[in-house]
């Protein structure tokens, strides 16, 4: 009789609490390539990680961590929705209420004062992009207009990283020089 009166408040609390219903918490996954998900239920991030590539975070409202360049501006009145930083490559995805014109035209501003050369400006309807380059690294920063939200895209690669692929030595790759 003990056992059964222990056993049923027991095991209500453990399906109360052990099936979600209490405060959501973190859930990590460990795939066969060896890429880890990190899940917060709370907020719905995700965070895959790999050794090779570092972490890519996505979700609603992001921060950006500490380790982030400084050399790649953050738009303040932006909704970070996803970001990645390792040693080979840097990406940021934002959403901006409002038209892009006004975006871009601050992303040109910021990244020359930064140490950015652009070296490629392209427009279409609800679209454009922008070419970087500096000493170390290359980017891309793409725009494109959804209803009323500035879908933005900032990615970079470094210079060295290109050459490993390519085989192709650094002073071979005609990387244009800062203004």
């Amino acid at each position: 009789m003990p056992f059964s009166r222990l056993f049923l408040p027991a095991f209500s609390v453990l399906l109360l609490f052990g099936a979600g219903c209490a405060a959501p918490g973190t859930v990590v996954q460990k795939e066969p390539d060896g890429t880890t998900i990190t899940t917060d239920l709370a907020s719905g991030t995700q965070t895959f990680s790999t050794s090779e590539n570092g972490d890519i975070t996505a979700g609603e409202n992001l921060s950006i961590p500490k380790d982030f360049p400084k050399n790649i501006p953050v738009y303040s009145k932006g909704k970070i929705t996803m970001i990645s930083s390792n040693t080979k490559d840097h990406y940021l995805s934002m959403e901006i209420s409002g038209g892009c014109q006004a975006v871009k035209d601050w992303y040109l501003a910021e990244v020359k004062k930064l140490g950015w050369s652009v070296v490629g400006d392209n427009s279409a309807p609800q679209i454009s992009s922008l070419a970087l380059t500096n000493a170390t690294e290359g980017g891309t920063v793409s725009f494109l207009l959804e209803e009323k939200t500035c879908l933005l895209n900032f990615s970079t690669i470094r210079h060295s990283v290109v050459q490993d692929k390519l085989g192709i030595p650094l002073d071979e790759l005609d990387i244009p020089s800062n203004p």
